[in-house]
């Protein structure tokens, strides 16, 4: 496995990619990176500093999505991976999943 500040720095950037072009987005669905990010948060314990790194990236996704993709990214368990970050403390993480859901 990888470590756990590798993967966090792999998630930040590829927040950077999902936040570019809609273009960008889709491709990370098609690779099943969002997928894989969302069964992450949902099924494992980790860090807050990952947490964060994956809402980044799946928000960004959410906010630079076409239709086409954000509804992939619904049934690749999006709603349910967001859920899992109601409860962190820090008002910006809250604001992240607001602006996803919106």
């Amino acid at each position: 496995t990888m470590p756990e500040d590798v993967f966090t720095d792999i998630c930040w950037i590829l927040s950077d990619i999902a936040a570019g072009p809609s273009r960008h987005i889709k491709a990370l669905i098609k690779e099943g990176i969002t997928e894989y990010l969302c069964k992450v948060v949902i099924n494992e314990t980790r860090t807050i500093e990952l947490r964060k790194a994956i809402l980044t990236c799946l928000s960004n996704g959410a906010l630079t999505a076409a239709d086409a993709s954000l509804e992939k990214m619904i049934e690749q368990m999006a709603l349910e991976a967001f859920s899992t970050f109601l409860d962190m403390k820090d008002p910006e993480d809250l604001e992240l999943v607001v602006k996803a859901l919106y």
